[in-house]
């Protein structure tokens, strides 16, 4: 990692406006004033990813933000000083041994001031993904329209490498920006469908939400 000196305000009105990261130290508390080589080894991080969150609002009451937790025993494949301005960030289990070979990975991605819709995203994944695999099969799909942004989301198998796979998709969109995630589960006989499909389950129940200011 860069030994960085110059020091980030980790400020959450920055942070929800142009989307990024709050790093957790020692006690688990926030680290408000952050020099990159003094963060710990293995921070606690937690992803704020800005559904509709224009400055042309005066109000707060029109700023939903997407908080993404990133559970402790994964680990990011970018180094963490780049994930503040990445639009697309991944995270796999600290124990797997390549990001070439993984069991288990988090990503998430902003298309910020594109106007691209939720729903448009996830049918750009269903259809790449089942393109680039064999046997895939869409088990769930949703789409749901709110006052203030829309969502859609999208549970599918596939296999690749000779590998089935099981992957859960959910994005949000507001006027202009688009943010979400994806969490893909490799099966074997460690973990199959069923059990992939709750623990897919419990992170998007503790692990997400959808927050106004």
């Amino acid at each position: 990692m860069k030994n960085f000196t110059k020091k980030y305000i980790i400020s959450l009105l920055v942070i929800i406006f142009t989307g990024g990261i709050i790093l957790f130290g020692k006690n688990n508390k926030p680290l408000q004033s952050v020099e990159w080589k003094d963060v710990p080894k293995e921070p606690k991080i937690e992803l704020l990813l800005p559904i509709n969150a224009l400055k042309k609002y005066e109000t707060t009451k029109y700023r939903v933000t997407l908080l993404v937790s990133i559970p402790a025993n994964f680990c990011s494949v970018y180094p963490l000083e780049d994930i503040v301005n990445a639009d697309l960030n991944e995270f796999i289990p600290k124990t797997d041994k390549s990001v070439n070979s993984w069991s288990e990975i988090i990503t998430t991605n902003k298309y910020i001031g594109t106007s691209i819709k939720a729903f448009q995203v996830t049918e750009h994944l269903k259809k790449n993904i089942s393109q680039a695999s064999l046997g895939a099969k869409i088990l769930e799909s949703n789409n749901n329209v709110y006052d203030k942004y829309s969502e859609s989301s999208f549970l599918m198998t596939y296999t690749h490498k000779n590998c089935k796979k099981i992957v859960f998709g959910k994005y949000y969109s507001g006027p202009y920006d688009c943010v979400g995630f994806q969490y893909t589960i490799a099966c074997n006989e460690n973990m199959f469908e069923e059990k992939a499909k709750q623990k897919i389950d419990d992170f998007v129940k503790k692990s997400t939400r959808v927050f106004t200011f």
